[in-house]
């Protein structure tokens, strides 16, 4: 009984943190880091409830389900986890920025090539330095009416302090999904 208590109040939590973490996801800038932190918080709440389903004798607390077979409770959470975490509709095939560490540079080039996972196009590309304003970024054939998009910029750092940085780039296909990644740039004093 306390077993079943528990195992219904971390099956709760990893609801709620799943859905916390979503929405954090759809509202932030830094969608990949809170993709992470809900990846990172199911595979916790899931390790644990293997642990607890570990010592389990084989017939205890067994779902039937259609077709006469039985299923334990990790396999049920296997399954929600499977069909909840959806596959990101954009992927980075590649992406740098160069000179990195920028070796007194005051302009860097930012270089991304992806492609979406569903029949919709790509339509923009933008990147921001820290928490400044997000840039658009024209793809190299000048329209983003395709699956494949590669985008190549010049991005000026010259009134960036010496140190570490953080570019984001992101990228939409025509229905508005969106994928982003986090480069660190290094930036070395300028030369004059």
């Amino acid at each position: 009984m306390a077993r079943t208590k528990f195992t219904n109040w971390l099956s709760l939590m990893g609801n709620r943190l799943f859905d916390f973490f979503s929405e954090c996801e759809d509202r932030s800038r830094l969608k990949g880091i809170f993709r992470l932190f809900k990846l990172l918080s199911i595979t916790l709440i899931l390790l644990l409830l293997t642990t607890i389903n570990a010592n389990e004798n084989d017939t205890e607390d067994q779902i039937q389900v259609q077709g006469g077979r039985d299923i334990g409770l990790t396999t049920m959470v296997d399954c929600y986890l499977i069909s909840t975490i959806p596959e990101p509709y954009i992927q980075f095939k590649k992406i740098s920025i160069a000179p990195n560490p920028t070796n007194g540079s005051k302009w860097v080039t930012l270089k991304i090539k992806a492609v979406s996972k569903t029949s919709l196009p790509i339509t923009k590309a933008t990147y921001y330095i820290d928490d400044s304003e997000p840039v658009q970024i024209k793809p190299r054939d000048g329209e983003c009416n395709e699956r494949r998009e590669y985008f190549k910029t010049k991005v000026f750092i010259g009134n960036l302090s010496a140190g570490e940085h953080i570019i984001v780039a992101q990228v939409f296909n025509s229905d508005g999904d969106s994928d982003s990644r986090i480069l660190q740039i290094i930036v070395s004093p300028t030369v004059e």
